[in-house]
């Protein structure tokens, strides 16, 4: 047979195709994926750290000191590169009895959790 001959025959075309083209559906299905679940991790993440920042400054007056080891270790038990994850208190040096409120941030992600200090 020539090149020619073999390249105009169709036989075993269907599988080459359907292989290529699942491969390629697969690949791009897997990339946009993978985006969302990044996309939804990060969202998980910084929901969880306001709320676990903001507690820990209602149940410690002088806990905005530690926001920078609870913040690492956050960091560390979500899997994000260090400081990746910011925390920001308002106002920075509650009374009892005021409202505080921690804001998480990773990248454009971010969430706030607000929470009455004790009196």
């Amino acid at each position: 047979m020539k090149i020619r001959e073999i390249i105009r025959d169709d036989k075993g075309s269907a599988i080459i195709e359907f292989v290529v083209l699942g491969l390629l559906a697969q690949c791009l299905i897997l990339t946009f994926g993978l985006g969302a679940l990044q996309l939804q991790r990060q969202q998980l993440s910084v929901t969880l750290a306001s709320r676990q920042a903001v507690r820990l400054m209602t149940q410690d007056v002088g806990a905005g000191g530690r926001l920078d080891s609870l913040s690492q270790d956050l960091e560390s038990s979500f899997g994000l590169s260090e400081g990746t994850l910011t925390l920001t208190v308002r106002p920075e040096n509650p009374e009892a009895g005021q409202m505080v409120s921690v804001t998480a941030t990773i990248d454009a992600t971010h969430a706030t959790s607000t929470m009455r200090m004790p009196r």
